[in-house]
């Protein structure tokens, strides 16, 4: 009777963890962090190259995971403003294997910095059109983010204004 009853016990146990396993497989990601990209037309792109992966997932709430956006894997990206004044490219630090960017029409960016978390990057193209009448346009823009890409080898800034060249050195 012994036997019994923990040989039951065993096989309930073994059951108990096989569950819990599945449950953490599928609930796992809710952990996860989530990468927050403020400009609508950069991150409906991104959530279009997640569902392109090899892995093709499904991105909850507009919201990609760290993990997702590490699974874009693209010789070239490229994002083009359609008319947004988006101010920030937070949440492109988190892709890591793309090997060129080309940002259109971003007049409004004030911090690039998150290209600087791009470690893969070889070719940066920032192509803007200045208004004349916007001010923001007309700011020079901080370029040190490119000390942090040792793969970096064309940087095409258009007619960016950039007043210190030195990170390029």
């Amino acid at each position: 009777m012994m036997k019994k009853s923990r040989k039951w016990l065993i096989g309930v146990g073994m059951l108990s963890l096989f569950g819990l396993g599945i449950l953490v497989g599928k609930y796992g990601e809710a952990d996860e962090k989530k990468v927050y990209i403020p400009s609508a037309g950069i991150r409906e792109q991104v959530i279009k190259e997640i569902s392109h992966s090899e892995e093709n997932n499904n991105v909850e709430n507009e919201l990609p995971t760290s993990t997702h956006l590490a699974q874009i894997k693209e010789d070239h990206i490229i994002f083009s403003n359609q008319y947004e004044e988006s101010t920030s490219l937070e949440g492109l630090q988190e892709i890591k294997d793309v090997k060129g960017i080309s940002l259109l029409m971003f007049n409004n960016i004030i911090d690039y910095r998150p290209l600087g978390g791009m470690e893969n990057l070889q070719y940066i193209q920032l192509y803007y059109f200045p208004d004349t009448e916007d001010p923001v346009s007309k700011k020079a823009v901080d370029v040190s983010f490119v000390k942090n890409l040792k793969k970096l080898r064309i940087f095409d800034g258009g007619v960016l204004p950039v007043l210190d060249l030195t990170p390029f050195q």
